[in-house]
């Protein structure tokens, strides 16, 4: 049986490579009408042109409540303030206003200035770091309080209820002078972690937001594709730029010259072959949609740097959308022109009077004739080994695995970014996100107050759902009903197997490792040198990446196993005829189309 089964396969396998269409040679600009023509060559037109404007538009915008400042400027909206980001630095790592008075009093009392403006100011230069401009604003307390009446009361303790009352004043003048506020002008949200003690300041609420008041937001920075990539690549994260000039920079365009090709070309087995990788290399573009979606998520920032609130926000723009409707497109065009191809390949073969025909068993779950199979071997064409329990089990656990990485690495942590401050880089807030956070986090609260680019932010989040949720659920829960039998009509296949071009979890891991990477420089690029002498956010990785990176190597070879059963049983559908001719090649899981027989 053995033997007869091996000459029927190798009989099916001479008339395919010898009598096949593939042998035959058209172009699909011969076989379809001069109108068609012009309308697919418009459309790779237009696709380009709108590629060109999404990456020479703004992408995105990096907002914040302070204005982009150098490390020299004040710190704040105050016009009287003097004192620099440097300055602010030094008066948070001091204690901020809760030991001013203890540094005012070691200057004018422990080193003898008393209320001598010039040695005071030397003091808290020489021995804080203060700028000259910030210590002339601390020189004069002592002064201010003495014209007060107050030397007596701050002599005794500068700490005291009765100093701290009667210096209010001058502590007025003193804010004023130096831009700091007062942290009695700042309610604190707090949210509990693992330890109620243990309070989260990502969350900063300025007096402003509590009375409804909207904040003032400035633009520092836009991202877009050519800016963003020199700034990568000044800052260091070179192999950031290089991926997305090569994905989303010069791929986009290639695309749409194979295609014109593939429009052009008379070889059959070429346009196949060409159109069978267009689907599934083509969703790689994405990469730039993802890289820009973990930007506008990773920089958001609520920090208290001294008792200056920071607040940093980013919003999507028509160019990234624009972007990804152009991506979406050339799917669109790939599928298309797969299609054509298909039925040019079925009148094709009619003309040649090899009708298109499906097994008599098509019926049967495509899982219960599965074969584990290398009988494809030209050295040894006698060669078999075959096991339907092997092929059961080995189809079933991996797509049982494949499904088990998705929803566990779905939802763990995929990305963690941290916001440090100061010289040490002490974490102040930690923000961690999984496969779903990460998208929704474009519609939280924060992000969309005061937004004015809310359509933009709901159109990357659904259609990053549709990409990385949707479509790989959609997939999975085709291939196990083709699998069990409940389905088993080839367009149910073929529909999976288009989706499955859309479904690109390996893209958005290949964005969140880019990103990452280097995500320090880039945002120390970002914020300048006055910003990044302060502030940081690095970007890590999780646990959830990792099984998404084990889940994306086994869904393809689940996706593979089920296209090459479906080839075999499909074997004459010019759709599987590339997936056919790789399992004779490559060995696979095929269909013993011969064993209802027995």
């Amino acid at each position: 049986m053995n033997e007869d089964l091996q000459q029927k396969n190798r009989r099916s396998d001479d008339i395919r490579t010898d009598d096949s269409s593939l042998s035959s040679s058209f172009s699909l600009a011969s076989k379809y009408s001069q109108r068609t023509g012009y309308l697919q060559t418009l459309s790779l037109v237009l696709n380009a042109a709108l590629m060109l404007y999404a990456h020479l538009g703004v992408s995105g915008v990096i907002y914040s409540n302070q204005p982009r400042v150098d490390i020299n400027t004040n710190t704040t909206n105050n016009a009287t303030g003097t004192c620099t980001l440097k300055d602010t630095e030094i008066w948070n790592a001091l204690g901020g206003a809760a030991n001013r008075s203890i540094t005012n009093s070691f200057c004018s009392q422990q080193t003898g200035c008393l209320v001598d403006v010039q040695c005071n100011t030397e003091c808290f230069v020489e021995n804080f770091g203060y700028s000259t401009a910030c210590a002339e604003c601390f020189a004069v307390l002592p002064q201010c309080g003495l014209q007060n009446g107050c030397a007596f009361a701050c002599a005794q303790d500068s700490q005291s209820d009765q100093c701290q009352t009667c210096n209010l004043p001058c502590q007025q003048v003193f804010y004023n002078c130096t831009g700091f506020f007062s942290s009695a002008r700042y309610v604190y949200r707090h949210r509990r972690r693992e330890q109620e003690e243990q309070s989260d300041t990502c969350i900063i609420i300025d007096p402003k937001e509590q009375e409804g008041t909207p904040i003032e937001y400035y633009p520092v920075y836009e991202i877009k594709f050519l800016n963003a990539l020199q700034d990568a690549w000044n800052g260091d994260a070179k192999l950031l730029a290089f991926l997305v000039v090569i994905f989303s920079g010069l791929w986009p365009y290639l695309k749409n010259v194979l295609l014109m090709f593939a429009w052009m070309t008379h070889s059959i087995d070429t346009r196949s072959r060409l159109l069978k990788w267009l689907k599934r290399l083509g969703k790689y573009t994405l990469v730039d949609v993802y890289v820009v979606l973990i930007l506008l998520v990773g920089v958001w920032l609520q920090a208290l740097i001294g008792e200056t609130t920071i607040k940093i926000r980013g919003e999507a723009r028509p160019a990234i959308i624009a972007f990804l409707v152009a991506t979406f497109w050339e799917f669109w065009h790939i599928e298309w022109m797969a299609a054509l191809h298909q039925e040019s390949l079925k009148e094709h073969n009619k003309e040649a009077d090899h009708e298109t025909q499906e097994t008599a068993d098509v019926e049967r779950p495509l899982l219960a004739a599965l074969q584990f199979q290398n009988a494809y071997n030209s050295s040894n064409p006698g060669h078999s080994c075959r096991s339907v329990t092997f092929a059961l089990y080995f189809v079933g656990l991996s797509w049982a695995t494949s499904m088990a990485l998705y929803v566990v690495g779905s939802i763990s942590e995929i990305l963690r970014f941290q916001t440090t401050e100061g010289e040490q880089r002490d974490v102040v807030c930690e923000r961690s996100y999984n496969v779903f956070t990460l998208g929704t986090e474009l519609l939280s609260d924060e992000a969309m107050r005061d937004s004015s680019a809310e359509p933009a932010m709901w159109t990357l989040c659904m259609a990053y759902l549709l990409l990385v949720v949707v479509s790989p659920l959609v997939v999975h829960l085709i291939q196990m009903l083709a699998l069990l039998g409940a389905v088993s009509n080839s367009m149910i296949l073929r529909l999976g197997d288009s989706i499955w071009t859309f479904a690109s979890v390996d893209v958005l891991l290949m964005g969140v490792y880019i990103v990452q990477y280097k995500f320090d420089a880039l945002i120390n690029r970002l914020a300048g040198d006055a910003g990044s002498d302060i502030l940081g956010v690095n970007g890590e990785m999780g646990p959830g990446f990792f099984l998404l990176l084990a889940y994306s190597i086994s869904s393809g070879f689940v996706q593979y196993f089920v296209n090459s059963a479906a080839a075999t049983r499909y074997n004459h559908d010019p759709y599987y005829q590339i997936d056919y001719l790789w399992t004779k090649v490559l060995g696979g899981l095929v269909l013993d189309v011969d064993r209802s027989s027995d």
